[in-house]
């Protein structure tokens, strides 16, 4: 259905974000899963297009990212047309990039290829929050197949599927990643479940609990 490699079910497209910032932070590393949010002294920065900037991002920096922001948005200060160069996203790059955040748009600005382009250079994952991108269906598929490593979609919207699901996908590794860091064992699962009824659950023991039974 996505062309993935891999795919995971999360409780919403905000713990799609969480997790998936957690599996380039720590990889598969136990150590280093169980440390998160706490990423002092190790690679923790996220690079992001300045107005690509949301309040959903916040889901990045509590997994224990620091996000380091390019670019400049001239259209919004009526000056120009610049948005970004790709000597900006390169010259963000460092020795504490952990990935490239890319917040998917029906205008595809900047274009995704340039993150995807420069991410190879460097040999880090693109991640790219494409909760609202539905439809098109083809969306299920054009990000992964345009380079991007990790993709995040809401399981609600237009998918109809209950509000508080979303599900991650892309690359076999990061997936299997993010599957071991229980890092959204804490989020709520909201209040509207399977055909509009307002529920209210407690939070599952471990964050794979939330692919298991625990979606409505």
């Amino acid at each position: 259905m996505t062309g993935s490699e891999a795919g995971y079910v999360t409780a919403g497209a905000a713990a799609g974000l969480l997790l998936g910032a957690a599996a380039c932070l720590a990889g598969d590393n136990p150590a280093a899963i169980d440390r998160l949010p706490e990423t002092d002294g190790a690679p923790n920065e996220i690079v992001i297009f300045r107005s690509h900037r949301n309040s959903y991002d916040h889901a990045w920096r509590a997994a224990g990212a620091r996000l380091v922001e390019v670019g400049l948005d001239d259209r919004t200060a009526g000056s120009g047309v610049r948005d970004l160069d790709p000597w900006e996203l390169g010259a963000a790059i460092g020795e504490r990039t952990v990935a490239l955040a890319y917040v998917a748009n029906v205008y595809d600005r900047p274009q995704l290829s340039m993150f995807v382009d420069i991410a190879r250079r460097h040999e880090l994952p693109v991640l790219v929050d494409a909760a609202g991108q539905l439809p098109p269906r083809e969306n299920l598929r054009s990000f992964v197949a345009a380079g991007a490593d990790l993709v995040v979609f809401s399981g609600g919207k237009a998918i109809g599927g209950p509000q508080n699901t979303g599900f991650l996908c892309g690359r076999r590794a990061l997936v299997r990643a993010a599957a071991l860091a229980p890092r959204d064992r804490t989020l709520s699962q909201g209040c509207q479940g399977a055909g509009g009824r307002r529920t209210r659950r407690p939070p599952p023991l471990r964050g794979r609990g939330m692919a298991r039974g625990h979606l409505g």
